[in-house]
């Protein structure tokens, strides 16, 4: 018996067992996304659990190594950062998601803006646009977004996209197929060239500190609440119509 998933975001949640349908969003601003995050660092994956919340409610555990820290005293470089997401695999088997939240696989490194504030459904800035995931290239390791598009720069709009230089992102093991991730609304501002990681982190540093920003000494790891789950009368019922 299908059920639904209550949303308390414009961003559609849905189960496994749900039609996913694509949506849009509003990538952040370029200084929205520096001001609004707490810690920026660079960091390889080591471990997500799925099924983290036992038989409570949906918890995916990520568990990530310092490489790199932008700004932020939260930990450092060599140092273990763990979060909690509000979603992942239920007692009953049933998988619970959030269409456009960041996806973390074990082994990949990634460039993670998270907020400074407390939050409940992605501790990312800009849901799936607040992550990016590093990627080997013969003239220098180069940064994508969720679907493999290169960055070339930031500016006031947030991040200049180049061409496809990888594979959109990974699922991690465990998790059901790649959901729809949501285009921006936006305009894209887009170059024919990419920047390589290197000169990302310099144009990222350079513009913190023309805000005057060195990020938060707090953040908040776990969401405050959880996703809802409602079960129709029919369906608690049995079969009765």
């Amino acid at each position: 018996m299908r059920r639904s998933l209550i949303a308390t975001t414009s961003l559609a949640l849905c189960l496994l067992c749900a039609d996913a349908a694509a949506t849009t969003v509003d990538p952040p601003s370029g200084d929205a996304l520096l001001r609004e995050a707490g810690f920026i660092f660079e960091g390889r994956v080591r471990a997500v659990d799925p099924a983290f919340g036992g038989s409570g409610d949906a918890r995916t555990r990520v568990v990530v190594q310092v490489l790199d820290v932008l700004a932020g005293s939260v930990t450092g470089p060599g140092q273990l950062f763990d979060f909690i997401l509000p979603e992942g695999r239920l007692h009953d088997g049933r998988f619970v998601e959030l269409i456009g939240a960041p996806r973390f696989t074990v082994g990949e490194r990634y460039l993670v803006f998270y907020r400074k504030r407390a939050w409940h459904h992605t501790p990312v800035v800009g849901w799936s646009f607040g992550v990016l995931r590093r990627v080997p290239d013969t003239a220098g390791d180069r940064w994508v977004d969720v679907f493999g598009r290169c960055v070339a720069g930031l500016d006031r709009h947030g991040f200049v996209l180049g061409p496809v230089v990888g594979d959109p992102a990974p699922s991690p093991p465990g998790w059901p197929d790649a959901m729809p991730s949501p285009e921006p609304r936006r305009d894209l501002r887009v170059a024919d060239t990419c920047a390589t990681a290197a000169q990302l982190r310099s144009v990222l540093v350079h513009r913190l500190a023309e805000l005057g920003y060195t990020g938060s000494e707090h953040v908040h790891r776990a969401p405050r609440g959880g996703v809802w789950i409602e079960t129709p009368a029919s369906a608690r019922a049995g079969d009765a119509p």
